[in-house]
């Protein structure tokens, strides 16, 4: 749990990179090996084989095969699935690293979407006017297949606990800009958007409510013009009231849980629509 695979992994890869003539390094793992299968991806592994073989313990290994090439090759194309919002989608990644996913239902996906590669592009305290700042270099330069949106708790927390006004209205068009940004210059990328939520403990201030009410009614009016899936958010965690206590699911009203987390990584799991061999179909 302390990344050191990843670092004495990437340590051989740039040694190889600058002393090494080779076209690919070989990286072979258990397909039910989620932590090394990361560290693959993170160091731009594509899958060219698969197989079964026997370990020096006897066991057998569902082996994939992953190249690292020197050069990326143009004959594969994973789909790029792209998430973005507030702490609740950042939930501690290492923004340092380009393929940190956090702690939260980001990084919950892995395993569960194979041949694929997932980015987390969250960013505690965010707000619509801080995605717009970014939104060229952590979006549009990445240009990914599947962009998932879950943002607006932040508009109401700052406003009234903060001062930082952003109305429902300024909300919208911000909003509004993002993705007819994504429209314009990525046509062909999928679009999910997820409502804003929260419970009405801990941080939870009752004269949010208003505003999150006509957050949620902009972010589906949004998803009926722009989006290619969207999830009710509020709707589904008022179902989860009914066997959970709210403190269980939104520890603070606010932010997930680790039961929370799974909640909305199984939400978006079940808007997506899948293959027979669970690749992902975008």
């Amino acid at each position: 749990g302390n990344h050191y695979g990843l670092e004495g992994m990437t340590a051989v890869k740039d040694y190889a990179f600058e002393h090494v003539d080779f076209d690919y390094l070989i990286y072979p793992v258990d397909r039910r090996n989620y932590a090394s299968r990361n560290i693959a991806q993170a160091l731009g592994g594509f899958i060219r084989k698969e197989y079964k073989e026997i370990n020096l313990s006897g066991n057998e290994l569902d082996t994939l095969e992953y190249h690292i090439f020197k050069e990326e090759p143009t004959d594969i194309k994973y789909p790029v699935l792209l998430f973005q919002g507030d702490s609740i989608t950042d939930c501690g990644r290492d923004r340092t690293k380009y393929y940190d996913l956090g702690n939260g239902y980001v990084s919950k996906l892995v395993g569960k979407l194979n041949h694929c590669i997932i980015l987390n592009r969250g960013v505690s305290g965010d707000r619509t006017c801080d995605l717009l700042e970014r939104w060229e270099e952590d979006t549009i330069k990445i240009a990914p297949d599947f962009l998932s949106i879950m943002i607006g708790v932040n508009e109401v927390w700052h406003r009234y606990k903060h001062g930082k006004v952003l109305t429902p209205q300024e909300y919208k068009l911000n909003y509004i800009k993002l993705l007819e940004e994504v429209k314009t210059k990525l046509p062909l990328t999928k679009i999910l958007l997820i409502e804003p939520f929260a419970y009405p403990i801990g941080e939870y201030d009752k004269r949010w409510q208003k505003d999150l009410d006509e957050e949620r009614m902009i972010v589906r009016e949004l998803a009926d013009k722009y989006a290619d899936y969207f999830i009710p958010m509020q709707d589904v965690m008022n179902e989860y009231k009914k066997k959970y206590k709210m403190k269980d699911v939104l520890g603070d009203g606010v932010h997930p849980t680790d039961l929370g987390h799974r909640i909305i990584k199984q939400e978006i799991l079940n808007k997506i629509e899948f293959k027979m061999n669970n690749d992902i179909k975008i």
